[in-house]
């Protein structure tokens, strides 16, 4: 009976469900419109989505458009393709009651997905397996909810933002989850705990259990519990927030991300930098498009098509090889191509060193050679001048690149030699037919005359390896097979204004650097060489030829017990200063600017004028280097001026001190002064012009350093002799009629005494300091040399403190207190004056007294009586003194002093 009315009552509901109308949405959709309730109240039903590939958005926007959607008090979508639940989705469904979502293919849901649903009492979601996390957001402003189903959904991580909305809703929850019990669930465990209001059935074992350890917090990111694109980047905020952000060079919020639109074609957004940059073949320019292109399309065909070629595909590496080939000889026309034919230089010589690869052709390997050299052409050079790379950097690559193939060539295939205009490839083998456990050498000369572009008869360079070569390099062990072992020599030609040359260490090896150090038995280093003069302006002067031994496609480097000699034909004959140099290609290319000089001589008795040989007990890249100029240049007016200078100033100065002492002065101090200054100062000029340059004037060790002892001492008496002046004036002008007569002793024992007290010590402690190879003075590095510049400051120091006193001394006494007319006064009487309120005047023209002015040795003043015209002689209770320094400068201070009684009385130590 029960059966019978159960199958009635869904008959019914099914006529009823039928018997509603919405065509549109029945007709476009798989979907049921039931009827219920009130009139004009359905619910929508729609199953595994339409033949279109409708939406759940889809429904919902046809059913806001066709009718009216806060008619619908149920909504039930199974098996719909929805990435993601919006608040869009439900938009307008203000009478929504009930809603299920089952079968789909959700992964998340926006925030604010529910929020427009304020009568919304029940959710069901279930069966949908993409659906892995859960975030209260969702549920934002869903105040109503009564009931919460969520079961057989693949949801592992529930946010502890779920707890407030957990708590709002009224009646039951039913949640049977694969939750992640981990630290981000312990809001779970106290929510289910404290709750009584509402029922909760769930299935999640680690709740139940008081064991189950909840340390452990998962990282939501990393197990996919977020909504971010593919193309944004997740991190955690707040502990448990996942936040979305595009990654650089797309835009987007997050969870929709797009490719960032570049201003211009040739340009392309950096990853690094989440900029739009040019392009690989183009650079920044200022004109109407952003980017100039910087190599050719050649260039780019030939970058997108020989790129990573596999080391199996023997017929497009041929095609390649010969492309790089031609494209280097035809269509090198802009500077960013050199490093571009040097890049796929090295990819194909790498491709082509793959153990799965086959031996390369002769016609591979002579392709890749001719582009190497078709690099190092003269009319080329203008291009690496340009190039924004290092010109050395991309040298050694062409080193590095050319010895990988010679190897792969030596131990893989028969080929002996390769020849082109700028390179030479000669691939040397030893003799196998012997059993012995080391190969026969006979020994072998490399040539240049291989090159295309052979040098003149007589100016080849060579490099003979020795016979001991192989017993040397495999002294320590045998050789497992012989055919792996060889010699791989090169001969570049035009590599030479390639590679830079460090100049430091250049002069270093010859001597002339600032760190030499010299083993020797003197009693200074530098005592026993002779004036270094130090080349400069270097450059090779040679072609370069390197050797290296190959055993299983690998360089073996060793100390040689028997010399590799090359000899180094000179380019340029007009180079002097020959160096056998060699450059370490074992070291990063950063540092290939060194060229080194160990372990290679110069064999100065096979040399000749055009020719330099050179022993050297290794293998590698070696040069000749040279310098252009065979002398420091010099400044030649410089020279000139500073020589007659020195040489007049010291005739100058003879003639002051004949004259000095000649002449009888009645300031004998202050010329005193004068003559002993004016001596210092010629003896220490004819010092320096005569001895200070050893290498102009070459003087024995001992006498160097006392020249330089010498040249200090005098020096240093001509800035004490300076202050002593200084220190006069400044007694001249503060004690007018004091007596100096004795003060020129003592002048004397500072200004000559002092300086001994100085040198002598200095001497003894830092007696090697004191000359050098090139020059007899102080050595500038030394502690020595602050015995100088220590005095000199102090002297400077002192005589800036004497003439700011001298200067504020005048001031002091001299002031203008008589409506305009100079005052004269006694410093020593000032308060004097100001307590009698007398103020003097003088005029004068040349002289206090015997001047030639109008009306020389008159005077007026107030208080004294007869007024202007009166002549001192008979108002002569004043006394005058005029002061002069130096004949043809005359400095006058006048100091009037009242007297009640006598006449003027001029000492006679200060007299004119």
């Amino acid at each position: 009976m029960a059966i019978r009315l159960t199958l009635v009552f869904i008959l019914l509901v099914s006529i009823r469900c039928l018997a509603a109308t919405c065509p549109n949405i029945t007709a476009t959709y798989l979907c049921r419109v039931c009827t219920e309730g009130p009139p004009f109240r359905y619910r929508l039903s729609c199953n595994y989505g339409s033949a279109d590939g409708a939406t759940m958005a889809d429904i919902t926007s046809l059913v806001r458009r066709e009718s009216s959607a806060e008619n619908f008090t149920g909504l039930l979508f199974h098996g719909f393709q929805d990435r993601a639940l919006t608040p869009e989705v439900f938009a307008g469904f203000t009478s929504l009651d009930r809603l299920e979502i089952a079968f789909s293919e959700v992964e998340y849901m926006e925030a604010d997905t529910f929020g427009s649903l304020p009568n919304f009492h029940n959710l069901v979601i279930h069966n949908n397996d993409k659906l892995k996390w859960l975030s209260g957001e969702s549920f934002n402003g869903l105040n109503s909810l009564e009931s919460l189903e969520l079961e057989r959904n693949a949801i592992e991580h529930l946010r502890e933002d779920m707890e407030p909305f957990f708590r709002r809703i009224s009646n039951s929850i039913r949640l049977r989850e694969p939750l992640q019990c981990d630290c981000h669930l312990l809001w779970l465990v106290d929510f289910i705990a404290t709750q009584s209001t509402i029922s909760v059935t769930h299935d999640v074992d680690c709740i139940s259990n008081s064991a189950t350890d909840f340390s452990q917090c998962l990282d939501p990111c990393e197990l996919g519990y977020h909504p971010c694109n593919v193309d944004a980047a997740c991190t955690i905020v707040n502990r448990t927030q996942p936040v979305c952000t595009c990654k650089p060079c797309y835009t987007g919020d997050g969870t929709a991300c797009s490719k960032t639109l570049c201003p211009s074609g040739n340009m392309e957004c950096r990853p690094l930098t989440g900029r739009c940059e040019c392009g690989e073949d183009f650079s920044a320019s200022a004109g109407d498009d952003p980017c100039t292109r910087i190599v050719s399309g050649v260039f780019t065909n030939l970058t997108r098509d020989c790129s990573g070629v596999e080391p199996e595909d023997v017929e497009r590496l041929s095609d390649c090889a010969e492309m790089l080939s031609q494209v280097a000889t035809h269509h090198l026309t802009m500077p960013a191509e050199i490093p571009r034919v040097i890049d796929l230089l090295q990819d194909m010589v790498a491709s082509l060193s793959q153990e799965e690869a086959h031996p390369p052709s002769f016609n591979i390997s002579q392709n890749l050679v001719e582009a190497a050299s078709e690099l190092l052409k003269e009319g080329n050079l203008v291009l690496w001048q340009n190039a924004t790379t290092d010109s050395t950097r991309d040298a050694v690559a062409i080193f590095s690149a050319m010895n990988d193939l010679g190897a792969l060539l030596l131990t893989r295939t028969n080929i002996t030699n390769i020849t082109t205009d700028n390179i030479a490839m000669v691939l040397v083998r030893p003799n196998c037919q012997s059993e012995q456990s080391i190969p026969e050498f006979d020994g072998y000369d490399i040539s240049s005359d291989l090159l295309g572009e052979a040098p003149a008869a007589g100016s080849e360079s060579t490099l003979s390896l020795p016979s001991s070569l192989f017993s040397d390099v495999f002294a320590n062990g045998s050789v497992a097979d012989c055919s792996e072992v060889g010699v791989v020599s090169l001969v570049y030609g035009g590599i030479g204004p390639l590679l830079s040359l460090n100049e430091e260490e250049l002069l270093t090896s010859i001597g002339c650097g600032p760190n030499t150090t010299r083993d020797t038995d003197e009693i200074c280093p530098w005592y026993g060489e002779p004036p270094v003069i130090c080349p400069t302006e270097w450059q090779l002067n040679s072609v370069v030829i390197s050797a290296t031994v190959i055993n299983s496609s690998k360089a073996i480097s060793t100390q040689l017990s028997s010399p590799v000699t090359i000899s180094l034909s000179h380019q340029d004959p007009s180079l002097s200063s020959p160096i056998c140099a060699f450059i370490d290609e074992s070291l990063p290319l950063q540092s290939t600017d060194s060229w080194l000089t160990e372990n290679c001589e110069r064999d100065v008795g096979a040399s000749t004028d055009t020719t330099t040989v050179c022993n050297c007990y290794h293998l590698t890249s070696f040069a000749l280097v040279m310098s252009r100029s065979s002398s420091p240049p010099e400044n030649r007016p410089l020279s000139i001026a500073t020589k007659v200078g020195l040489s007049l100033s010291i005739l100058c100065l003879c003639a002051t001190v004949i004259l000095l002492f000649g002449l009888k002065l009645k300031n004998k101090t202050l010329h005193q002064v004068h003559r002993q200054l004016a001596l210092a100062l010629g003896l220490s000029q004819l010092v320096f012009l005569v001895g200070v340059d050893r290498s102009a004037v070459p003087s024995p060790d001992q006498l160097c350093t006392a020249w330089a002892a010498l040249l200090h001492y005098l020096l240093l008496a001509t800035f004490l002799w300076q202050l002593c002046e200084g220190v006069h004036l400044y007694l001249l002008i503060g004690r007018v009629f004091g007596n100096f007569e004795r003060v020129q002793y003592i002048y004397a024992v500072i200004a000559w005494g002092l300086p001994l007290l100085i040198v002598g010590p200095t001497l003894g402690l830092k007696f090697c300091d004191y000359g050098s190879t090139n020059y007899c003075w102080i050595t500038p590095d030394g502690d020595a040399i602050w015995a100088f510049h220590g005095p000199v400051i102090g002297v400077l120091l002192v005589s800036i403190y004497i003439a700011l006193g001298s200067v504020c001394l005048v001031s002091e006494c001299v002031s203008d207190q008589c409506g305009g007319v100079g005052v004269c006064r006694d410093c020593h009487c000032e308060a004097e004056y100001e307590k009698r309120g007398k103020c003097l005047s003088l005029h004068y023209s040349d002289s206090c007294i015997g001047g030639a002015g109008p009306n020389p040795g008159s005077y007026v003043g107030p208080g004294v009586p007869g007024g202007r015209g009166r002549s001192l002689r008979h108002r002569g209770r004043v006394a005058v003194l005029c002061l002069y320094h130096a004949p043809g400068s005359r400095h006058l201070l006048c100091s009037l002093r009242h007297q009640q009684r006598g006449s003027i009385r001029l000492p006679a130590h200060h007299g004119l």
